[in-house]
């Protein structure tokens, strides 16, 4: 069978057999100890499937953009986080 087959095939099952069908790929893919993000794809579609986080959307291109154009702040004095603790004692 080839791909075209297999993807054809897929797309007449149900969404929730689709689902299942990730499920097992994302699976199969990370079985693959180096692959990390697979792993990491995987473990989130199941949350997911599970309730236990809402599904993402896509970054968008103004998004994306955003991201990539972002400067951090340059604060002068000492961290931020030392001046949290000392206000927290």
């Amino acid at each position: 069978m080839t791909l075209e087959q297999i993807l054809e095939q897929v797309r007449t099952l149900t969404p929730e057999e689709q689902r299942q069908v990730r499920t097992a790929l994302d699976e199969n893919l990370a079985s693959d100890e180096n692959d990390v993000q697979a792993r990491e794809l995987a473990w989130q579609r199941r949350m997911e499937e599970n309730g236990l986080l809402r599904p993402t959307e896509p970054l968008t291109e103004a998004e994306l953009e955003e991201m990539r154009r972002f400067q951090p702040v340059v604060v002068s004095g000492k961290p931020v986080s030392e001046t949290i603790i000392e206000e927290r004692r």
